[in-house]
C-alpha cells in the first residue's frame, strides 16, 4: 500500500481529532473572542485621541525620531514598547495607537478558560461573555494609554496563580511571572489591582499563598526568569530604548502621586458611570456573590475581598475611571456564576413540567418591556412639555403589570417559578441596557451624547487641525508640497512643554518649538493655544480648531438628568481647549 493511499485516512483521522477537540464549550470560547474583537476593533481609528492617549502616543514617536527624553509621567511602558515599533514600521494613527490594547482586551477574554476548576465550566464560559460585553473594559481596550494591559495582566496572574496552585506546573509558573511583570509595567492602575489581589490573597487566599510557597526552587527561578526577561525586554523595546525603565519606576510614583495630590473624579460621578455602564455585570456579580456566600463557594470569599478593596480604593483622592475595571473584573467571575445558577433553576422548573407557562411569562413580559422603554423615552423626548408626564405615569404602570404578572404566576403555580421568571426578564432588560451603553462608550461619533467615561475627550474638530495644514500644503507656491514638508512655528509659553495633543495633530509637519515671548513676525505659519498673547503684527489672519472639550454629569438636574440617563444627550460642552493657526498672506 502506498502512501499515496494512506493520506486521505490521515486527513480524515485529522479531521475527525478537531472535531473532537472542537467541543461546544471551546466553540462557546471562540465565540466569545469574537464578540470581544468585534467591540474592541473595529473603527479604532473613528474617534479623535484623548489628551492621555496623545500624550502616551508622542512619547514613543519622539523615540522614533530619535529624541532620548524620558517619558511623561505616568505613560505605560510595555505600551510605549509596542508603539514604538508599530510607528516605526507602520504608521503613527488613532487606529494603530489603540491596536494593542484593543488586542489585549479581546484576549482577555478567554483567560476565564484557565478557571473552569474554581469557577465551573459554564460558569466560566459566561464570565467570558460578561467580559467581552463589558462597557468599563471595552473602553479601556478602545483607549491609547496601559489601562487594558494592566486589567489583562491582572486577570492572568490571578489565572497563572489558580493554575500553579492547582498543578504546580512549569508553564503556569511562567505565566505567573510573565503575568505580574506585565502588571507592573501597564499603567498606574496596576498597583491598585495589585493591592486589591494581595489583600484578598492574604486574608481569603491563604491555601493558595501556601501552595505557592511550598514550590520547588526550579519553579521559583522559571518564574524570576520570566518576570525579569518581560519587564526588560516588554519596558526598553527590546533593549533599544533603555528610557522605558525611568517609565517603569515611576508608575508607583504616579500611583502614589494620585493619593497625596488629590484632584480625582467626583466619586458620585464614577459610582453613575458605573451603575450606568455596567448594569448587567453589577446585578449578576452582585447575585452570584450572595448564591457563592450562601452555597460557600470557596472561591467567592477571594473574588468578594477582591471586589471590596477595589470598591473602598474609590474612596481614595485622585480617583480616575480607570479604577473602575478593579471591580468589573471580579464581578465578571461572580457574575458567570449568577448565570450559571439561572441555568440550573431553568433545568428545575423544565423538570417540575412548567417550560410553557415560563415561555408565555417571559413572552408577556418582554412586551411590557418594551412598552415601558417606549414610554420612558417618550418622556424624556418631551421633557420641554411639562404636561407630556403622562408617559412617565404610563411606565410606572407598566411596572406594576409587571409585578401582577410575577404575582399571578406565584398564585397559579410557584414562587420558585416565579422567581426565575423575574430574574430572566431583569437580565434580558438589564442586556440591552448594558449592549447600548457599552456601545456609546466605545463606539459613539453623536455629537450630542457624551459617552465616554473620561470628562475631557478629543473635540471631532481637532482631525480638522491636520487636514487644514495639508490644505495648506498643497496650496503653497509655486507648486504645492507634502505635508511633512511644511514648515509649522509652534509658540508655547516659555518654561512649559507643548501640548501632547497639538504636537499629535502637527506630527506630519516641519514643527520647529519656539518661546511664545518675543516677536514671531519671522514665521509664515504659527499655530498656538488659543488665549496665547502673540505679537504678530498684521498680515495674518488665524483659524480656530477646538482640541478637547470637557463636560461632567454632576451639573445636571430634573429633566436633563432623565435625557441624559435614557438618551445620553448632554447639552453642551462645560469648557473646551482651542488651538488657532495664524497664516501670513503672502506680499
Amino acid at each position: 500500500m502506498t502512501s499515496a493511499s494512506l493520506s486521505p485516512s490521515a486527513d480524515r483521522q485529522a479531521a475527525l481529532d478537531l472535531l473532537a477537540w472542537l467541543t461546544v464549550e471551546r466553540l462557546g470560547y471562540g465565540l466569545a473572542l469574537l464578540l470581544a474583537a468585534g467591540i474592541r476593533l473595529t473603527a479604532l481609528g473613528w474617534q479623535p485621541l484623548a489628551p492621555e492617549e496623545a500624550r502616551q502616543a508622542m512619547a514613543a514617536l519622539d523615540w522614533v525620531r530619535g529624541q532620548t527624553s524620558l517619558p511623561p509621567a505616568g505613560s505605560s511602558p510595555l505600551l510605549l514598547s509596542l508603539h514604538y515599533f508599530t510607528f516605526l514600521f507602520f504608521a503613527a494613527t488613532e487606529a494603530w495607537a489603540r491596536l494593542w490594547p484593543a488586542l489585549a482586551g479581546a484576549l482577555a477574554v478567554l483567560l476565564p478558560y484557565g478557571l473552569r476548576r474554581e469557577l465551573g465550566r459554564g460558569a466560566a464560559l459566561a464570565a467570558s461573555f460578561l467580559l467581552a460585553l463589558s462597557g468599563v473594559l471595552a473602553f479601556w481596550s478602545r483607549s491609547a494609554t496601559g489601562e487594558s494591559f494592566a486589567f489583562a495582566a491582572g486577570l492572568a496572574l490571578f489565572v497563572s496563580l489558580a493554575g500553579l496552585r492547582r498543578t504546580g506546573g512549569r508553564p503556569w509558573a511562567l505565566a505567573t511571572g510573565a503575568g505580574l511583570a506585565a502588571l507592573l509595567a501597564s499603567a498606574p492602575v496596576s498597583y491598585s489591582l495589585l493591592l486589591a489581589l494581595a489583600v484578598a490573597l492574604i486574608v481569603a487566599g491563604r491555601d493558595w499563598l501556601q501552595t505557592v510557597a511550598q514550590l520547588s526552587r526550579s519553579r521559583w527561578a522559571e518564574a524570576g526568569l520570566a518576570f525579569g526577561l518581560v519587564v526588560l525586554l516588554g519596558s526598553t523595546a527590546f533593549l533599544v530604548r533603555p528610557g522605558g525603565l525611568a517609565a517603569l519606576a515611576d508608575l508607583p510614583a504616579a500611583w502614589l502621586r494620585q493619593w497625596t495630590q488629590g484632584g480625582g473624579y467626583p466619586l458620585g460621578v464614577l459610582v453613575l458611570r458605573f451603575v450606568l455602564v455596567e448594569p448587567l455585570l453589577l446585578a449578576l456579580g452582585l447575585l452570584g456573590l450572595a448564591w457563592g456566600v450562601r452555597k460557600r463557594h470557596p472561591l467567592t470569599p477571594l473574588l468578594g475581598l477582591w471586589l471590596a478593596v477595589g470598591a473602598a480604593l474609590l474612596l481614595r483622592p485622585g480617583r480616575t475611571p480607570a479604577d473602575l475595571g478593579v471591580l468589573s473584573l471580579p464581578l465578571a467571575l461572580l457574575g458567570g456564576q449568577a448565570v450559571a445558577s439561572f441555568a440550573r433553576r431553568w433545568r428545575e422548573v423544565e423538570a417540575r413540567g412548567q417550560t410553557t407557562p415560563l415561555l408565555a411569562t417571559l413572552a408577556v413580559g418582554t412586551v411590557i418591556l418594551v412598552f415601558t422603554a417606549i414610554w420612558l423615552a417618550d418622556y424624556a423626548a418631551s421633557t420641554r412639555f411639562p404636561q407630556d408626564n403622562v408617559f412617565l405615569w404610563f411606565a410606572a404602570m407598566g411596572v406594576g403589570l409587571l409585578l401582577a404578572l410575577v404575582a399571578f404566576y406565584v398564585l397559579w403555580w410557584d414562587a420558585y417559578g416565579a422567581a426565575t421568571a423575574a430574574g430572566l426578564l431583569l437580565v434580558a432588560a438589564l442586556t440591552v441596557l448594558s449592549v447600548r451603553a457599552t456601545w456609546e462608550a466605545t463606539h459613539n461619533t453623536d455629537g450630542l451624547r457624551w459617552g465616554s467615561l473620561r470628562t475631557t475627550v478629543g473635540a471631532p474638530d481637532g482631525p480638522n487641525l491636520t487636514a487644514f495644514l495639508a490644505q495648506l500644503a498643497a496650496q503653497d507656491q509655486p507648486y504645492g508640497t507634502d505635508l511633512f514638508m511644511l514648515e509649522v512655528a509652534l509658540v508655547v509659553p516659555p518654561g512649559t512643554e507643548p501640548d501632547p495633543l497639538l504636537r499629535w495633530y502637527l506630527r506630519d509637519a516641519q514643527v520647529r518649538i519656539v518661546p511664545g515671548a518675543g516677536s514671531n513676525t519671522a514665521h509664515r505659519l504659527i499655530v498656538a493655544l488659543a488665549g496665547e498673547a502673540l505679537p504678530l503684527g498684521e498680515g495674518f489672519a488665524g483659524r480656530s480648531f477646538r482640541l478637547t472639550q470637557s463636560w461632567s454629569p454632576a451639573q445636571l438636574a430634573g429633566h436633563a438628568r432623565w435625557r441624559w440617563l435614557l438618551f445620553g444627550h448632554y447639552g453642551a460642552p462645560a469648557a473646551e481647549q482651542r488651538a488657532v493657526v495664524w497664516v501670513r498672506a503672502t506680499p
